[in-house]
């Protein structure tokens, strides 16, 4: 997936480059987006069934743009694990809790993505959610 950021003026947009779908940055939030300290981050341990980790991979693709229309969810980012290759973490940064656990996970959107994955992963997804304490450097 590639994300395509304008900043520096007054009709600054995002557009996901494969979608072409774009919006402004200033109008995800009235209030203004949500700083890196203040999101909660929806981290998902996922463990794929063998020889499914490229399908995998494009399926959450497929998905970001799920993910970047859903209220309040504000990054999105695939890991995979170096050690495991089958292991891989999805960390997506929500501006409070209730936004994935009430907004997102009740919405068409949430049946699709686990459509999207669900015959590529090896049981339910290690669900945990985090707040930023410290960045040292």
């Amino acid at each position: 997936m590639r994300i395509f950021w304008t900043y520096a003026s007054v009709e600054a947009t995002r557009t996901l480059v494969e979608s072409g779908e774009h919006s402004r940055i200033d109008a995800e939030h009235p209030a203004g987006p949500a700083g890196p300290a203040d999101l909660v981050h929806e981290s998902a341990l996922i463990t794929v069934l063998p020889g499914h980790e490229e399908r995998f991979e494009a399926a959450v693709a497929a998905a970001a743009p799920l993910f970047q229309r859903a209220k309040g969810a504000r990054t999105f980012v695939l890991e995979r694990s170096h050690e495991n290759p089958r292991q891989y973490r999805l960390v997506v940064g929500w501006e409070s809790i209730d936004d994935h656990t009430s907004g997102f996970r009740s919405s068409p959107a949430f049946r699709q993505w686990r459509e999207l994955i669900g015959d590529k992963i090896a049981g339910l997804p290690e669900v945990t959610h985090f707040r930023h304490v410290l960045t040292a450097f």
